[in-house]
């Protein structure tokens, strides 16, 4: 007969841990409850196993983690079929009855280590960034889906990038942005940023670029971002550099807003380099187009024209 206990069992939380090990004989952690059980096996109440088939990874993770479960190993697998960085398939299945903090083994699609394709026209239901057919429509899915430090490039064809909320991107160390693509260019030197306008677009209402290190924005619109110390650090409503030294090249910033450096803010030593971009229409209460705090930014070939310094109330 069965030796585990039933949820009536005098025998649960009747031992002390200090005569046990930290496991029962089937693995599962002791205590469950208040005080250790009794023999060989530990009392639990099973938790369902959740379906985090086709979630990011780090969704995922969170999805587990909420349900009283743990991440186990991750392996990543090249798919053509999976985005990139989402869950291909896991151990145990759901629906599965698992005893709490149990883990659970995830197989996710593996990183790209090479060119991203992002295009916001792009209609596939695959979209894994492999090529223009089956690009990211945004920016930041092609971010995190790269390897950080690694020899990326993201390619992003003509057209509107935006967010819901917080600003439009991220930009990724060692990862370099390149815009003003039609969408069908099989080498890098083919694009035309002036033909082919890329726009990351705040909309009056959200930051739209947190730069990087060792990282490169090139061929850009960058416009209506919005920065203010209601909603985040109030500077930098185009560009928000924090210790960070990108290349910014072949760009337009306009009609940027914040408290701080309307296109552009440079904190905490920051360095970037910007070259052959254009600033028009931005403005802020100190620095209209570019506010700078103990950095030293290196701008060439640069054009300034109609941006305000707005006096404070």
């Amino acid at each position: 007969g069965s030796l585990r206990l039933q949820s009536t069992s005098p025998c649960i939380d009747s031992a002390s841990c200090s005569f046990y090990s930290v496991e029962d004989i089937d693995g599962v952690r002791r205590p469950q409850g208040q005080n250790c059980d009794m023999g060989a096996y530990e009392y639990y109440e099973p938790i369902t196993v959740p379906d985090v088939t086709g979630m990011r990874e780090s969704v995922a993770r969170v999805c587990i983690s909420d349900s009283g479960l743990r991440v186990g190993s991750v392996t990543y697998v090249l798919s053509e079929e999976v985005p990139t960085g989402c869950v291909i398939s896991q151990v145990p299945g759901s629906g599965s009855q698992v005893a709490p903090l149990s883990s659970m083994m995830l197989f996710v699609s593996a990183k790209i280590d090479g060119v991203v394709y992002v295009n916001a026209a792009c209609v596939s239901e695959l979209k894994n960034g492999r090529s223009w057919n089956t690009a990211y429509s945004s920016i930041q899915d092609a971010l995190d889906a790269v390897v950080p430090k690694s020899n990326s490039e993201i390619w992003v064809a003509q057209g509107k990038y935006t967010a819901s909320n917080g600003p439009v991107v991220y930009m990724v160390e060692g990862i370099d942005l390149y815009g003003g693509f039609a969408g069908t260019e099989l080498y890098r030197d083919a694009r035309s940023w002036s033909i082919h306008r890329t726009e990351i677009d705040g909309e009056d209402q959200n930051p739209c670029v947190i730069g990087a290190s060792s990282s490169r924005l090139d061929g850009f619109v960058i416009r209506r971002g919005v920065s203010s110390f209601a909603s985040d650090h109030g500077s930098g409503g185009g560009i928000y550099n924090d210790g960070a030294s990108p290349v910014v090249a072949n760009c337009i910033l306009e009609h940027n807003e914040a408290v701080l450096g309307g296109a552009i803010a440079n904190v905490d030593a920051s360095a970037p380099i910007i070259t052959n971009s254009l600033f028009v229409y931005n403005a802020a209460d100190s620095g209209g187009a570019i506010y700078n705090s103990n950095s030293s930014p290196l701008l060439v070939n640069c054009t300034f024209s109609k941006n305000n310094y707005r006096k404070p109330e």
